[in-house]
Order: structure tokens, then C-alpha cells, then sequence
């Protein structure tokens, strides 16, 4: 009987306890469970805002790139769309304005895309800004990508000005240098980094061929 009594005291100062605990900091947990509900809430109205808006204007997409009219149905200052699914979309118009001969339209959806378009479509505009102007140095357009090492796309723009140090200016010297970054950093790419292998041999013999004549 005594073990159940003190069993019984526990209980009464524990119940007391948790009382008066209540009474303290309830406006606090009643506040603190609120909270987290309304949090849950929100974060699920917005996951299903998300999901509807990104399914919205996927669909909104296709319907225009298989448009009869398709790219000339599309403006940039009139597409109004997230970031990443507009980059795809003006990725797709530039290139078909490009395989229509249309450069001007080309460069300037590239350069849209340049400006406000996700990270990796970034880079790939900026590279395809530099292959439509062969006879411009390409080292300004694609700096953004040059000075970020961990940047994907870096190799493919070292590839880029090597290509015009060797072939506009005939600067084979600086051309094996470009590649030697490629080279040294073993590119994520195998074939960037063969080709790059492969050109520095060219560029090799081409400028020791230079010097025979000077």
C-alpha cells in the first residue's frame, strides 16, 4: 500500500506540475501549434501553386514551338514566363531563327537569354553569341563563363577563343596556352578535352612552322 501511495503522490505533483505549466506557457504552445499549421498550410498551397503554374506554362510552351508560326509567334518583351521554362523556349526560337538565316533574330533571343535566363541556358546563349561573330575576339562575351572555374560550360568557352587566337589572329602561341587550361583542368567533357588535345598538336606544328619561315 505505501509503494502505491508515494505511486499516487508522484502522479499528483506530476499532474500539479504540468498544470501549472499550462497555465504559464499555454498562450505560447497555443501560438507555437497555430504556427506550424498555418506554415503547413502555406507550404502546401504553394507546392500546389507551383505545380499548376509549372505544368500552366509548360503546356503554354509546346503549344507555341509546335505553332505553324513558331518562332515568329513569340516576342521576348511579350513572353511572360518563368525564368528557366522562357530560357528554353527563346533557346529553341534562337535556334530556329539561326537554321532560318534569320542572325539578327538569333543574336537577339540569344541575348535574351544571356541577360535573365537560368544558369546553364546563361552560358550556352553566351557561346552561341560568340560562334555568330567568328571575326570579333570572343574572350569579352564570355568572360561571365571564363572566370568561373566549377562552371560546366568553361571548357567549351577556352575552346572558343583558342579557336580564334589560332584561326583570326594567327596567335598559335596564346591558342596552346588557352588549350592548356582544358588540358590541365581534365575537363568533365572526354571530348572537349580530346579535341583540345588534339588542336594543341595542330597549333604545335603550325607554329613551329612559323618560326622556320621567319
Amino acid at each position: 500500500m505505501s509503494d502505491l501511495s508515494f505511486a499516487e503522490v508522484d502522479e499528483a505533483i506530476n499532474q500539479e506540475r504540468i498544470t501549472r505549466l499550462w497555465h504559464t506557457y499555454k498562450h505560447y504552445l497555443i501560438s507555437f501549434i497555430v504556427g506550424v499549421v498555418l506554415l503547413t498550410a502555406i507550404m502546401s498551397g504553394y507546392k500546389h501553386w507551383d505545380t499548376t503554374t509549372r505544368t500552366a506554362q509548360t503546356t503554354q510552351m509546346m503549344d507555341l514551338i509546335e505553332s505553324a508560326d513558331f518562332p515568329n509567334n513569340i516576342t521576348i518583351e511579350g513572353t511572360k514566363m518563368r525564368a528557366s521554362i522562357k530560357s528554353m523556349l527563346f533557346m529553341r526560337a534562337a535556334n530556329r531563327h539561326f537554321e532560318n538565316g534569320n542572325l539578327d533574330q538569333a543574336k537577339a533571343f540569344y541575348s535574351a537569354i544571356a541577360e535573365t535566363g537560368s544558369t546553364d541556358h546563361k552560358s550556352l546563349a553566351l557561346i552561341a553569341l560568340s560562334r555568330l561573330s567568328p571575326d570579333v575576339d570572343p574572350t569579352e562575351t564570355l568572360k561571365p563563363i571564363l572566370k568561373q572555374n566549377s562552371n560546366i560550360w568553361r571548357s567549351h568557352a577556352l575552346l572558343e577563343v583558342a579557336l580564334y587566337q589560332a584561326q583570326t589572329s594567327k596567335d598559335y602561341q596564346s591558342a596552346i596556352a588557352t588549350l592548356n587550361q582544358i588540358i590541365n583542368a581534365e575537363s568533365l567533357v572526354p571530348s572537349v578535352n580530346e579535341k583540345a588535345k588534339a588542336l594543341k598538336h595542330l597549333y604545335t606544328i603550325k607554329l613551329s612552322q612559323s618560326a622556320k619561315e621567319e
